[in-house]
């Protein structure tokens, strides 16, 4: 999406508010102050002045932060390389970041080494921040963190979405914290859209096998004695670069028939917002029974 690795196909879409000149059509709808770029016909120029609006938080905090630049110098680099204000502003505004991700202004001078896990994360946060982003992409920006520091690097992206009015892409295998942060959900299966959905929707009423089989595995913290039945997948795992024919899960899927293997299933809406790939969506019960699917559109 950000282009750090050229994609072999597709379109790539990003509405900027404001400071997009000449990079992209303005739409004929939606904001009067607002361009539609289209990322992928961008040249190197171009793309440099659009990475001042998209950033992105990696996941390891202890690789992504240079070693031999102090916290200062790493979270400034950004505004050096845009030519964004004087030295004593640039240092003012790291001063701001790290009070912002919760930090002391007086650690800027400091190195990488002498920080936490949940430190060296909030400052690739206010590294990402740096240059007033409006698309943040999350790699997995908890998983490497203890869990008593994950709530708070996860209550830190609320806030500052709150105040910042950043959109976030969060890329995430662990379920809870998709649940606890995200609007919007899509599932993938070996490199494949197979649901996507609000939130609630999508937690509450999932259609495709696979994330029926999915949810089945998270434990519920309201009612830790009360028994989830377990959905457990048979079968290996296929390579992404050499998928089965027709729909991808068909090799795996409890509720298969002999069309899953033969037809690629479209991602489809069965009810407003919920989009599904299967040809029987809703045919898999959360007790792991068959049931009749639902009617899509």
């Amino acid at each position: 999406l950000l282009r750090l690795v050229e994609p072999d196909a597709g379109t790539i879409r990003l509405r900027v508010d404001g400071g997009a000149a000449g990079l992209g059509d303005r739409p004929p709808s939606g904001s009067p102050d607002s361009d539609v770029v289209d990322v992928l016909s961008l040249t190197p120029a171009q793309l440099r002045r659009l990475r001042r609006h998209m950033q992105l938080v990696f996941q390891d905090p202890y690789a992504s932060l240079n070693p031999r630049m102090t916290v200062g110098e790493a979270i400034g680099e950004p505004l050096t390389e845009h030519g964004m204000g004087t030295p004593s502003e640039r240092r003012e505004r790291v001063a701001a970041l790290l009070q912002m991700v919760g930090l002391d202004p007086q650690c800027a001078e400091r190195y990488p080494h002498a920080f936490s896990g949940g430190q060296r994360q909030r400052i690739g946060i206010a590294r990402s921040l740096s240059l007033n982003p409006q698309f943040l992409i999350l790699d997995e920006p908890v998983s490497s963190l203890d869990v008593s520091v994950q709530g708070q690097i996860l209550n830190l992206f609320a806030d500052l979405q709150e105040k910042l009015g950043m959109t976030y892409l969060i890329i995430a295998h662990d379920l809870s914290v998709v649940r606890h942060v995200s609007d919007r959900v899509a599932v993938m299966y070996l490199g494949t859209v197979v649901e996507m959905a609000d939130r609630e929707d999508l937690f509450g009423a999932a259609a495709h096998p696979y994330t029926v089989s999915l949810l089945s595995a998270v434990p519920d913290p309201d009612d830790v004695s009360r028994r989830r039945e377990r959905i457990v997948l048979s079968g290996e795992l296929p390579s992404a670069a050499s998928p089965p024919p027709g729909c991808r899960f068909s090799t795996r899927c409890p509720v298969a028939q002999d069309r899953c293997s033969v037809e690629v299933p479209a991602l489809r809406e069965i009810a407003p917002g919920h989009r599904v790939a299967c040809h029987y969506p809703g045919s898999l019960a959360p007790d792991g029974r068959r049931r009749a699917p639902v009617v899509t559109r």
